[in-house]
C-alpha cells in the first residue's frame, strides 16, 4: 500500500541528504516496533488462514489476512487504514496509465474511453479502486485478489453501477490466471509488489499474462533509509496515517532492481517516474526526476 505523506520534490536533491541521518534513526526505532507487530500479525494470520491449496505461491497469507481485515473500508476515502491514500493517489495512477496506453497503442487523447479496445488485468485489485476507474475509461476488466473479503467488497460496490458491474472479479492470484491460460493487452499491479514473498517469482507470474506487444504497469515504494523512515516510521508509528505493520521496509524494491527483473523477463522498460505527494492539497503528481519514495513504471513486452 502507498505511503501518503511525502511532499518530496525538495527531497530529491541536496535536502534529501540532509535528512538521511534523521531518517535512519527514526527507522531504527520503527523497525523494533514493526518486528513486534509483524510477529503478532503472523500469529493471528496463521490462526485464521484457510488451508493452503497451492503448492507454491508468492502470496503471503499474513498479507491477505491484513487486507481482508480492512475490507469494509475500501470505499471509505477518509479511512486511515491506508485506503484513503489510495483514493487520493488513484487519479494520477489512472492518468499515467491512460497516457502511456494512448502513446503506445495509438489513440485520441480526448477519447473518454481510450481503453475500450483492450482487455485489462488488475492483479491485487483489493476493493476495486483502480479497477473501477479503468473500467470507466473503457477497459474490459478482469480483476483478481487472493482476499475473499476484498473481492466481496469490490463486487458489492461495482454492482451499484451499470458500467462497473461488468468487471470480472475473481478471488484468485496471478498464478491461477496463468494456469487458466489467460492473456491481456494491459496488466496492472499497483502497490502490490511490496507485499509479496518473492518479487522475481511474482513478476514471472505476470510475464505470461501480458500479450506480446502489450503493456505492464507496476508501482511500489523505493527501498532506502528515507523511504523506510517516512513510509513506515513516520506514517505508521508517529502520525498514525496507516496501521502499524502495514509495510515491512525490507520488502521495498529499488527501481533498478525491478527494472532488472523485468528486463530478464524480456520486457522493455519504457518509463519509470516518481509519484510525489502534495499533502496540503491531498493530491499526487508524477515527477520523472523523483523516485526517492513512491514510483510507477510502464514496461512493454515486445512482439517476437
Amino acid at each position: 500500500m502507498v505511503m501518503m505523506i511525502s511532499h518530496l520534490a525538495p527531497l530529491c536533491g541536496v535536502a534529501q541528504r540532509s535528512v538521511r541521518s534523521a531518517a535512519t534513526a527514526l527507522l531504527r526505532s520503527a523497525s523494533a516496533a514493526a518486528a513486534t507487530t509483524s510477529n503478532a500479525s503472523q500469529r493471528g494470520a496463521a490462526a485464521n488462514a484457510a488451508p493452503a491449496t497451492r503448492s507454491f505461491s508468492t502470496v503471503a497469507d499474513d498479507e491477505v489476512h491484513k487486507f481482508n481485515s480492512v475490507a469494509t473500508d475500501w470505499w471509505a476515502p477518509e479511512s486511515t487504514t491506508g485506503v484513503g491514500a489510495l483514493h487520493q493517489l488513484n487519479p494520477v495512477r489512472v492518468k499515467y496509465i491512460r497516457s502511456h496506453v494512448i502513446e503506445h497503442f495509438g489513440g485520441d487523447e480526448h477519447d473518454p474511453e481510450p481503453l475500450k479496445p483492450f482487455r485489462v488485468a488488475d492483479i491485487g485489485c483489493g476493493g476495486g479502486i483502480l479497477s473501477e476507474a479503468l473500467c470507466r475509461i473503457g477497459g474490459s476488466m478482469v480483476s483478481v485478489d487472493p482476499g475473499s473479503e476484498n473481492i466481496g467488497a469490490a463486487k458489492r460496490h461495482a454492482s451499484q453501477n451499470r458500467v462497473t458491474s461488468a468487471i470480472d472479479y475473481r478471488c484468485c492470484t496471478s498464478d491461477d490466471l496463468v494456469a487458466q491460460g489467460e492473456q491481456f493487452d494491459i496488466v496492472c499491479s499497483l502497490e502490490v509488489v511490496e507485499h509479496v514473498t518473492d518479487v522475481k517469482a511474482f513478476v514471472q507470474t505476470l510475464t505470461p499474462l501480458v500479450k506480446p506487444g502489450g503493456l505492464l504497469f507496476m508501482s511500489t515504494i523505493n527501498r532506502n533509509p528515507l523511504a523506510a523512515a517516512l513510509a513506515v516510521g513516520m506514517a505508521e508509528y508517529v502520525l498514525g496515517l496507516l496501521p502499524p505493520g502495514t509495510h515491512d521496509w525490507r520488502k521495498f524494491v529499488q527501481p533498478e532492481e525491478l527494472q532488472a527483473i523485468l528486463k530478464e523477463e524480456g520486457f522493455v522498460v519504457k518509463d519509470t517516474s516518481g509519484i510525489v505527494g502534495e499533502p496540503v492539497f491531498r493530491s499526487w503528481r508524477i515527477d520523472p526526476n523523483c523516485t526517492a519514495i513512491n514510483y510507477i513504471l510502464c514496461a512493454h513486452k515486445p512482439q517476437y
